[in-house]
């Protein structure tokens, strides 16, 4: 266990909820830039609290952008042979707790 992975189970039904309540959209590029700016901040710390803190905050952005790509993913493509293909090509290309360990 990491502190990426434990902010990404914890906060997985909230990011869902998040967009539910507040766009899709508009939760993906909160994900995404906390995801981002939380990998810069990662790769420029210079202590262990610091490169933690900033693992745990990504896998809270990861926590809600995944659900939402999923649901743009499933609603941009319509029903029929190709939906299934999308939704495995987006739930395989969002950061997982794999991705990286602290």
């Amino acid at each position: 266990m990491n502190a990426y992975s434990i902010a990404f189970a914890g906060f997985m039904l909230l990011g869902r909820r998040a967009g539910d309540l507040y766009g899709r959209k508009r939760m993906f590029l909160v994900g995404l830039g906390l995801f981002t700016v939380d990998s810069l901040a990662g790769g420029l710390a210079q202590q262990g609290g610091e490169l933690l803190l900033a693992r745990a905050v990504q896998g809270l952005g990861a926590a809600v952008l995944a659900p939402a790509t999923l649901t743009i993913v499933t609603s941009a493509v319509p029903e029929g042979p190709a939906r299934p293909a999308a939704s495995s090509e987006g739930s395989s290309s969002t950061p997982s707790p794999g991705a990286g360990s602290c």
